[in-house]
C-alpha cells in the first residue's frame, strides 16, 4: 500500500518511526535513533564504543568468525543498528 501511494505520489496518513523516515530519506539513521527505539540497547552501544578494550568484551558480529575490537568497533555498532532498526522491520 505504502509504495503504490508513493508511486502514485499521494500521501498517505501512515505512522511510521522517524528512523524509517530517514532510511526512505537516504538519510544515516545513528545512536540518537536507536535510543528513541530502545534505550537500554543504545547505552550498551555506547559502553562497547567508550570501551578501550573491546576484544575483552568477547563480542563477535553476525557472521559469528569476526571479533568486535577497537578498529572494527563503529562499523559493528552500525550494522546493528541498521539490523534493529531497518532489517528487521
Amino acid at each position: 500500500v505504502l509504495l503504490r501511494a508513493i508511486f502514485d505520489e499521494r500521501t498517505v496518513d501512515v505512522p511510521l518511526a522517524p528512523s524509517v523516515w530517514k532510511y526512505l530519506q537516504n538519510i544515516p539513521i545513528d545512536m540518537r535513533d536507536i535510543h528513541v527505539f530502545d534505550p537500554q540497547l543504545a547505552s550498551s552501544y555506547q559502553q562497547i564504543f567508550l570501551s578501550s578494550k573491546v576484544e575483552s568484551m568477547d563480542i563477535y558480529f553476525d557472521d559469528e568468525k569476526t571479533l568486535v575490537t577497537d578498529s572494527n568497533k563503529k562499523e559493528y555498532i552500525k550494522q546493528q543498528i541498521h539490523s534493529q532498526l531497518i532489517a528487521s522491520r
